[in-house]
């Protein structure tokens, strides 16, 4: 019991860094902040489609350093996906995390967990 309970600590310990980096690279309404690969604030607007009479219909936005695509606007609402991939990367990080820093402890046998 107390290994899993260790397992869970260290593994919401490594998630609090990514939480503030989800909110400094995303907005609320998931409007990109900065690049979640190199943190630049900068971005780069390229229409993907417009019409001369109603504007920009949809438009893809990258980070001006280092041209990661950070978000995708369509019909006046940005993708969550891009925010939403970004979580599952943080997820597996601090599971892969918690789960090295137990074993590493020596807490509980990662071979028998293979087995």
């Amino acid at each position: 019991m107390i290994y899993v309970t260790l397992f869970w600590l260290l593994f919401n310990l490594a998630l609090i860094p990514a939480s503030y980096r989800l909110r400094a690279c995303f907005a609320e309404d998931d409007a990109p902040r900065s690049c979640p690969t190199c943190g630049c604030c900068e971005r780069v607007d390229k229409v993907r489609d417009s019409d001369p009479a109603w504007g920009v219909y949809e438009s893809e936005a990258f980070c001006a350093n280092c041209r990661t695509s950070v978000g995708y606007w369509a019909h006046g609402y940005w993708d969550p996906s891009y925010r939403d991939d970004l979580r599952r990367e943080y997820l597996a990080a601090a599971a892969l995390l918690a789960l090295c820093l137990t074993a590493a402890y020596g807490l509980f046998d990662v071979t028998a967990m293979a087995a």
